[in-house]
């Protein structure tokens, strides 16, 4: 969050409001403005060809996040503040 001070750095938050609960990070701007930014981590999200099990499962992870996405965006502060969304997703090799 470029432009901002980070007051506090959590995790798992969900039971406190947070759909995208992974990482919660606390800032304030120049103005002492607050900021937010949720950040959801997942291993994988695709709903490329292939296995079909692992397409499927792909695919209840992806709207999961779609939801977890709207429910966040459906927060009163979320259009009256500084309100970021983020999606974490680990891309290593396989090999």
């Amino acid at each position: 969050m470029p432009g901002t001070i980070i007051d506090r750095v959590t995790f798992q938050k969900a039971a406190e409001g947070y759909p995208l609960d992974d990482v919660v990070i606390n800032a304030r701007d120049s103005l002492g403005k607050p900021a937010t930014l949720e950040v959801q981590v997942k291993r994988g999200i695709t709903s490329a060809p292939g296995d079909k099990h692992l397409v499927d499962k792909h695919n209840k992870i992806f709207r999961e996040v779609v939801r977890q996405v709207v429910v966040a965006s459906l927060k009163p502060e979320f259009l009256k503040s500084r309100f970021e969304l983020s999606i974490a997703i680990s891309r290593t090799s396989h090999s």
